[in-house]
């Protein structure tokens, strides 16, 4: 462990006061190195649980033929599968964004580098819950013990705080500058959607107040500023007169927190003009796709992208923002019991449309000089160590009901992206695989046909998407972050990102 003495473990005694429940991460236990780079995290969670079919059609024709309802003959005709015909070369669902998710695992049939990889073998295997609490719980705070349990959040920021000074001796953050303190960080962890279970607290081990979780909006709206209303000259000049006058350590305390939030205002107000700058300009022919408005990059006009915009800005132009939790409420919810045929298709072609000018927006800021964010000191920095994470609750049953929509099941797709030079398990990650083979199982005719691993294919427990995360800053047996001694006494081990892809069925 690094410098982490100085936060105390809990004891036996304190865990069965507070809750005997209460599944105590073990880091005393973890394992750590810290990396050359700082990573950056944008996840991105699909609320009410995603069907996998917009990721993954490969077996639509076993599907439609034990479905209790059919699906479009487009779907089914995999003979056909040319533009148009409704499936991708890949298996992706052509009208629920699978153009942009071909484009993204291809870099455009190879013209660019490839965007993103594909895991579509997440499999629920220790609990196989389908309520939505418990389900949300365990992808947000990376445990099976969901109630009493910090977030993923709260953990990486605990494990990064326990670990401060081999961070600060050996990591550098993306323009090559030295991370700063740990527990001095700007804005490390951020919320897009409000409040989220990622930072849920850990009672036993409580954080400097910048490395708990902070919300902010699309607008990134200034909670800072004391020059909203007509109070706001006044205060500042009996602030500026206390700061001036009082300088012993009777009032540090106080002093410090006005000068602190004099920084977090100046840099709200950065952030505020960077989001509102021209986006890059692309500048190669494959890239230029609806993307584009004939020189530079542009997002698509839904709810979900001037978010998506704002998480990007914010993690190119500081870098020491850690992990960004967003959510896509607006797109609207994921739980397509019923109308699923008229409302996911458009909703995941929104999504998965707005993550390729995500993609785009990250890459070519990193790589034009005139449009990529400098740290005080003009150091122009890159990008390819921010990573792009997007999964959900749990997946959906492929029996099309009655009701014209899918039932919760436990299968499903985690799609990732970028992030080339962040060291996963067994080395660094690459993009343009397809993880993950499928077969459906359930009775024919009723609404219990799901998708699940084949024998021979690669699968992950939703678990180790939060150790992923964990090691891709340091921990070198990020399962112990996972573990509870009644549930989960092992853990679960980090997705291992060096797997080759698999056979498209």
């Amino acid at each position: 462990m690094g410098a982490g003495a100085a936060l105390a473990l809990p004891s036996l005694t304190m865990q069965s006061l507070l809750n005997p429940a209460y599944a105590v991460p073990a880091y005393n236990e973890l394992t750590f190195a810290a990396p050359a780079v700082l990573p950056q995290v944008i996840n991105v969670f699909l609320y009410g649980g995603a069907s996998e079919l917009a990721g993954n059609l490969t077996n639509i024709v076993d599907i439609d033929a034990n479905s209790q309802n059919p699906y479009p003959n487009t779907l089914v005709d995999r003979a056909n599968a040319a533009p148009g015909a409704g499936v991708t070369a890949n298996g992706f669902w052509q009208a629920a964004g699978g153009d942009a998710l071909e484009f993204m695992l291809t870099g455009g049939g190879g013209a660019v580098n490839p965007y993103m990889s594909i895991y579509r073998t997440i499999v629920k295997r220790k609990n196989t819950t389908r309520s939505h609490r418990d389900s949300i719980f365990m992808g947000q705070k990376g445990s099976l013990d969901v109630d009493n349990t910090p977030g993923v959040g709260t953990r990486l920021a605990t494990m990064m705080y326990l670990n401060r000074a081999a961070i600060q001796a050996t990591t550098v953050t993306a323009e090559g500058v030295a991370v700063p303190s740990v527990e001095t960080m700007l804005f490390p962890f951020i919320s897009f959607e409000g409040e989220t279970t990622f930072f849920a607290s850990d009672p036993m081990n409580p954080l400097p107040l910048r490395m708990r979780g902070l919300t902010l909006d699309e607008a990134f709206d200034n909670p800072y500023t004391r020059n909203e209303d007509a109070n706001g000259p006044m205060l500042n000049a009996i602030v500026d007169k206390m700061k001036a006058t009082y300088q012993s350590s009777r009032f540090e305390k106080a002093i410090n927190g006005f000068t602190l939030r004099d920084e977090l205002e100046a840099r709200i107000g950065n952030l505020q003009n960077a989001n509102a700058q021209p986006l890059p300009v692309i500048d190669q022919i494959p890239d230029q796709t609806d993307d584009f408005d004939g020189t530079r990059l542009q997002y698509p006009n839904n709810g979900f992208a001037d978010r998506i915009r704002a998480a990007v800005t914010l993690a190119i132009e500081n870098p020491t923002t850690v992990f960004i939790a967003v959510g896509t409420d607006g797109l609207g919810g994921w739980d397509d019991h019923n109308n699923g045929f008229d409302r996911y298709p458009n909703r995941m072609t929104d999504l998965f449309t707005t993550l390729r000018a995500a993609s785009k927006h990250i890459k070519y800021s990193g790589t034009q000089t005139a449009n990529v964010a400098a740290t005080p000191g003009g150091v122009v920095r890159t990008t390819d160590n921010i990573v792009i994470n997007v999964y959900g609750d749990f997946g959906r049953l492929v029996n099309r009901n009655n009701s014209n929509g899918w039932d919760h099941a436990n299968n499903m797709n985690l799609y990732t992206f970028g992030g080339t030079t962040v060291a996963g398990m067994n080395g660094n990650r690459t993009m343009g695989k397809v993880i993950g083979t499928t077969m459906r199982q359930g009775n024919s005719g009723q609404n219990n046909q799901f998708t699940m691993p084949t024998t021979s294919s690669y699968e992950a427990e939703p678990l180790s998407i939060a150790s992923t995360t964990y090691r891709y800053f340091g921990a070198q047996n990020p399962q112990v972050l996972t573990q509870d001694d009644m549930d989960n006494p092992n853990g679960d081990p980090a997705i291992d990102e060096s797997v080759a892809s698999e056979a498209i069925l």
